[in-house]
């Protein structure tokens, strides 16, 4: 997923807008279940949360 979360918020030599890191969060949660494992979600989720407010742990 982190790859995912990446390419939806770089920028893309094939496309020009790119999602913000609220709009790619937002996408990987409305896949958990369809496309992305449900846990896998929750625990990118975390990191990534906890990455934006300057923590450099893994949340337990």
């Amino acid at each position: 997923m982190v790859d995912v979360y990446d390419a939806l918020t770089s920028p893309r030599i094939y496309r020009e807008l790119f999602y913000t890191s609220d709009e790619a969060i937002a996408y990987i949660e409305e896949h958990a279940g369809i496309q992305f494992d449900p846990e896998c979600v929750r625990a990118t989720l975390d990191v990534l949360r906890a990455q934006a407010r300057g923590l450099h742990q893994i949340p337990d």
